[in-house]
């Protein structure tokens, strides 16, 4: 495992990390999730992503059992967490964090992130230092054009989510949706338009052969494309079972193998890619 700076903090995160989005309390039981969970850890994951409105907070309960039960050391790891609705609707109820060390964005536009920053250096408080943005083969434009300046400027971390574009680019959707597809489960209804959609599979399928010449999988092709960005501090996978872990965890040997000949033909498959400002 290879680790990289949160943008210009002093924090260390794993390249490849493990998200509980949609798992942990939903699809999985605390026994699976600490399957998983251990076999990122001892694969050099040391960052673990939640939130508190994941699965209504039973995401965060069975990750923290997890941790717990573990005992490992509590240097050893981080614990990333994101709040905004609330599970609550009381006034004193939504920002009740008091033991974050770090802090940053998720979905915010590059005006907003750096307005944050701006105020926060005019009154001497700790500044933003990462945004989690979507970013994958198939959501480009945000993470590579409208952040680019922020990367130079304020030094910003980037900890990305759906790299995989919620399985799309695993290959799984291109005959249809599998009956274990997170899109079948309640509440997710709103992903089959995303996994569904004609052209974005047909891209995909333009991807399968350069995976294939690779002798990879297209979801490692994938993670590792996106750990080519070095503006990318880590990616977040997610895992239903452990060894789709350790599948994920091959993407760090794939990476050497995306060439600037293999990207170039990447990128005439994915034909997205944005345009530098003049």
């Amino acid at each position: 495992m290879n680790y990289r700076h949160l943008g210009r903090s002093g924090l260390k995160v794993s390249e490849l990390s493990l998200g509980s989005w949609v798992s942990f309390g939903i699809q999985i039981a605390e026994d699976v999730a600490r399957e998983c969970v251990a076999a990122a850890y001892d694969a050099g994951v040391n960052f673990f992503d939640n939130a508190e409105v994941y699965a209504g907070g039973k995401s965060e309960s069975v990750m923290g059992a997890v941790l717990k039960k573990m005992g490992w050391r509590r240097g050893s790891y981080i614990v990333s967490t994101k709040f905004f609705w609330g599970l609550h609707n009381g006034p004193n109820e939504k920002n009740s964090r008091g033991k974050a060390i770090y802090w940053g964005t998720s979905m915010w536009s590059a005006a907003e992130i750096m307005a944050a920053w701006q105020i926060a250096d005019k009154h001497h408080l700790h500044k933003p230092v990462m945004e989690q943005p979507q970013y994958n083969m198939l959501h480009r434009e945000r993470v590579e054009r409208e952040y680019a300046r922020l990367y130079l400027d304020i030094g910003l971390g980037t900890t990305i989510w759906s790299p995989l574009a919620s399985g799309l680019l695993t290959g799984k959707y291109n005959d249809g949706i599998p009956a274990d597809s997170r899109a079948t489960l309640k509440g997710y209804e709103w992903l089959k338009p995303h996994i569904t959609d004609p052209a974005r599979i047909e891209i995909v399928k333009r991807l399968v052969p350069i995976a294939s010449d690779l002798g990879v999988s297209l979801a490692q092709m994938a993670l590792a494309w996106c750990l080519k960005n070095p503006n990318i501090s880590t990616v977040i996978t997610g895992a239903s079972r452990v060894e789709q872990v350790k599948e994920n965890m091959k993407a760090l040997d794939v990476v050497d193998k995306l060439t600037p000949d293999v990207m170039a033909r990447i990128d005439e498959a994915l034909g997205n890619k944005p345009q530098e400002d003049d």
